[in-house]
């Protein structure tokens, strides 16, 4: 039986090597990202990967919709923060 604890841990521990996954990829192509770059991404990944994987166990009906939702929400901000398509966050 798994308890809350251990479920908790798991869902982090998932999070964090998404967020891992994601940012060896500008890493090993030498992007031209500063570390802030990184740490405003990485930060963006955990919390998104949480709130899927939230999504996802607590949802019922309703996962396609806020999975959905919260990634065209990542998507976004990232666009806002990259190059302010909508306003002036990324310049």
């Amino acid at each position: 039986m798994k308890t809350k604890q251990s479920s908790s841990t798991n869902s982090i521990f998932s999070a964090a090597v998404a967020t891992i996954s994601v940012l060896v990829f500008p890493a090993l192509f030498d992007w031209p990202w500063t570390r802030s770059d990184f740490i405003v991404m990485g930060v963006i990944v955990f919390v998104f990967s949480l709130a899927l994987d939230l999504v996802f166990k607590k949802a019922g009906k309703y996962k396609v919709a806020g999975g959905i939702a919260i990634v065209l929400l990542f998507v976004w901000l990232w666009a806002e923060l990259a190059v302010g398509l909508f306003t002036n966050w990324g310049s």
